[in-house]
């Protein structure tokens, strides 16, 4: 991810993504994208929904069977003893860290199918740990569960997020894309509607920046020398790239290292 935005090797790819989006892309293709975002029907997206109660369903029915009593101790020590809530909590934590360990590998793999079954995995074992919490009134994963599925997208946006600012994707824009790609899709299907509102309201931003530049009865009469001052800019970072072109990257943390010939 950091190659992406080096100025002097990326930055006229971006200056050209920017200007066909604001200057060169008609607003109404712009607009009618947006438009149709909005109007997707959601109803093929819900199957989540019934998904996430079968697997609460199945937990809870699992509970049932194995006759789990959270107050009751399993193994003691003299006049010390350990509860089964603890051991329960342990054994969560547990396969709530293998879970989002198996992510984070499989994110550092080129397969995005990997990817989904890693989320699908620790949506599942969140589940499972928030209905066995609702159970076991622990009061956090208690509350965390109650607030499903926000509070189930918001911690899987998390991991996401760690990711791409420390983990794999810092480093490599595959890895940076194709968590993104993961984002929307994730966003879809847990909150489609408020998704595509924002998708859209996303897409539209460059052309509601060119209509207001435009129409704008102030900004308008300033338009030539904005074109103007962006093609200057666009000029510069053309020439920086020139410039910079063929030479050896300086390493990270410095040269002057290397043995020197006498």
């Amino acid at each position: 991810m950091r190659a992406l935005f080096n100025w002097q090797r990326m930055g006229i790819f971006w200056w050209g993504l920017i200007t066909a989006l604001v200057f060169m892309i008609p607003e109404s293709w712009t607009f009618s994208l947006g438009t149709f975002l909005r109007s997707i029907d959601t109803r093929p997206f819900n199957f989540i929904k019934p998904v996430s109660d079968e697997i609460d369903n199945a937990t809870r029915a699992v509970l049932v069977l194995v006759q789990f009593d959270p107050s009751k101790a399993l193994v003691c020590i003299g006049v010390n003893c350990i509860s089964n809530l603890i051991v329960g909590v342990i054994l969560a934590v547990l396969f709530f860290t293998f879970a989002v360990l198996a992510y984070f590998r499989a994110a550092a793999t080129e397969s995005i199918f990997d990817d989904f079954l890693a989320i699908a995995f620790i949506y599942i074992v969140m589940r499972i740990i928030g209905v066995a919490s609702d159970k076991w009134s622990i009061g956090f994963m208690n509350y965390v569960h109650n607030k499903e599925p926000i509070s189930y997208l918001i911690i899987l946006s998390i991991f996401m997020l760690i990711l791409l600012v420390r983990g794999k994707g810092f480093v490599d824009s595959e890895v940076f894309f194709k968590t993104i790609f993961e984002a929307i899709v994730v966003w879809t299907l847990i909150l489609p509607s408020a998704t595509l509102l924002l998708l859209a309201w996303i897409v539209e931003r460059p052309a509601a920046l060119h209509k207001f530049l435009t129409e704008n009865p102030i900004i308008n009469s300033f338009y030539p020398m904005v074109v103007a001052v962006w093609a200057i800019v666009g000029l510069s970072i053309v020439a920086v790239n020139l410039y910079s072109a063929g030479r050896v990257p300086v390493p990270a943390g410095g040269g002057g290292g290397g043995k020197k010939e006498a």
